[in-house]
């Protein structure tokens, strides 16, 4: 019985970060308009709040969803461009994948990490970017960017670049709370 309850108290005391951590990035999220019914809404905001820390947004713009097409076609979509606002260069592009299955997940990201490479060498100023937020962007914007796929804690073994510090299941229970706010009129929606 004693070994339960130091189990419980072990498990408590070892998540009790995390659980602040989630509750100061509630707050940080729940003024922010989004639609969270799309489940990887809510890693590429945290990815967001995420490289808000090395990229200063003083001095860059961090966008997510930004749609890409080649004569009215969408072809794509990137999850996270961070712009640097002095030379309006993009510094990084990053695919942020939430997945059970994360060798599906990284082979994803991959691939559209491909696609975009791909469309941006073959049609360039053709291609029309369409930010929810800020200035749109222009192909000659992209000259060497890092290219990263972001995911949850401890994917990085398992080839991703680099991941946020809460696990899927973290990233679903905060889901579940922004969503909750939203329907209970308390979180403005998009």
């Amino acid at each position: 019985m004693r070994t339960l309850i130091f189990s419980v108290l072990l498990f408590i005391g070892s998540n009790a970060h995390a659980l602040g951590d989630l509750k100061s990035i509630f707050d940080a999220l729940k003024d922010k308009p989004v639609n969270y019914e799309p489940t990887g809404q809510i890693c590429e905001q945290v990815a967001r709040l995420k490289y808000a820390e090395v990229y200063d947004p003083s001095q860059f713009d961090l966008n997510v969803g930004v749609e890409y097409k080649v004569s009215g076609t969408t072809i794509g979509e990137l999850d996270l461009v961070i712009t640097n606002k002095s030379n309006h260069q993009v510094a990084l592009v990053g695919e942020v994948k939430c997945w059970r299955n994360v060798q599906g997940a990284l082979n994803k990201a991959h691939k559209q990490r491909a696609r975009f490479i791909s469309t941006l060498q073959s049609q360039g100023n053709r291609i029309v970017f369409l930010a929810k937020e800020g200035a749109p962007f222009k192909a000659a914007q992209f000259v060497n960017p890092k290219y990263v796929a972001i995911s949850t804690l401890g994917t990085v073994s398992s080839g991703f670049d680099t991941e946020i510090e809460y696990s899927l299941d973290e990233m679903l229970q905060l889901r579940e709370s922004l969503m909750r706010c939203q329907a209970e009129g308390k979180c403005p929606t998009e």
